[in-house]
């Protein structure tokens, strides 16, 4: 992630959220997924569904915290 990226929002799941928030959920499954690209499909799918569910948790707690 690039340091000027981090003043801009991220929009997602229908909410927008501060970058360092997203990176900090996000960016370590992303990263996994890269670096291991000899992953099957299967196992990049996984990775996946935790990312969105990471990410919906995250949507939640911004919509409480309103």
């Amino acid at each position: 992630v690039i340091i000027g990226e981090y003043s801009s929002p991220v929009e997602t799941r229908g909410k927008t959220m501060p970058m360092p928030l997203f990176t900090a959920a996000a960016a370590p499954i992303q990263v996994c997924t890269n670096r291991h690209s000899n992953l099957n499909s299967e196992e990049k799918e996984l990775y996946r569904q935790v990312e969105d569910q990471i990410l919906d948790i995250l949507a939640e707690i911004l919509e409480i915290n309103k």
